[in-house]
């Protein structure tokens, strides 16, 4: 059998020294449907396509629940996937926050978890019909203030980015800032890291350099090809420990209810540490 230690530190419970943090495009119906993806729905060279939500929440539910992350923040929810959201949030003990986009039909959703952090302010800016949301935080271990993004970037956009920076570093300034979310650009090739962030980098673990399923690979995509998904950080490092990278290895593969992947996004996922004080 599997030692209680072995458990603890397999669900992310162990004395790991920082935050768990994961970020997830789950794959909205209403685009996955309108976009024949073929993860999102029934039969997706149908002309009268149908969602498969029912059939892949499950497999989605699961891999939210492969670790005891502190702060969750994910792309692609909308109102007809709230309420199963919502009750993710309440099995996996956090607390949820729901964030409408003002010109676009899904959502954000950001989650946190109560036992280790407190809620200072929850804060929502629109850049053209998109929202961030932010989450200013307190760790109750340090009593450092944690500021958590959310956005769903369009990508190539410098003006969208540079909206998002100035958004996080509003006065006054957190001891940590953490930017999650579906950027649409993959920053290894255009080397447009945010300045003065940290970033994991999955080579170091021979992980999946790519955000999502092969066929989104392909010379006939135009965007979100290669590594979309990214956690920057600001007042601290992240790193993929063993249970970071079981996160992203088991979320980048089919499922058995849909044979495909749950979403046309892996989850991505990292151990931040603050740089002020020991968590």
């Amino acid at each position: 059998g599997v030692s209680g230690a072995s458990r603890r530190i397999a669900m992310g419970d162990a004395d790991h020294g920082g935050l768990y943090v994961a970020t997830y495009n789950v794959l909205c119906p209403v685009y996955g449907v309108k976009w024949a993806e073929r993860e999102a729905c029934r039969d997706h060279t149908a002309q009268d396509r149908e969602s498969n939500w029912d059939v892949r929440w499950p497999a989605l539910k699961r891999n939210l629940a492969l670790a005891r992350w502190d702060v969750v923040c994910i792309q692609e929810a909308e109102d007809a996937t709230r309420t199963h959201l919502e009750q993710a949030a309440t099995e996996m003990e956090m607390e949820f926050c729901f964030i409408p986009h003002t010109k676009r039909q899904d959502a954000l959703a950001m989650m946190y978890r109560p036992s280790r952090l407190e809620l200072i302010k929850h804060d929502v800016r629109d850049f053209c019909g998109s929202s961030t949301g932010l989450l200013e935080l307190r760790d109750l271990r340090t009593q450092a203030t944690v500021r958590v993004l959310c956005t769903h970037q369009r990508g190539g956009k410098p003006e969208q980015m540079a909206d998002l920076i100035e958004y996080a570093e509003i006065d006054p300034a957190s001891d940590c800032t953490v930017i999650c979310g579906d950027f649409n650009e993959d920053f290894n090739v255009t080397g447009k890291h945010p300045a003065g962030y940290a970033w994991a980098n999955r080579g170091d673990h021979d992980l999946s350099m790519v955000s999502r399923p092969d066929h989104k690979q392909g010379d006939d995509q135009t965007s979100g090809k290669g590594k979309v998904d990214w956690i920057f950080v600001k007042g601290g490092t992240v790193e993929y420990d063993d249970v970071c990278v079981r996160g992203v290895v088991q979320t980048h593969v089919a499922c058995p209810e849909t044979f495909q992947w749950p979403s046309d996004h892996g989850l991505e996922c990292g151990l931040v540490k603050l740089n002020r004080g020991s968590v």
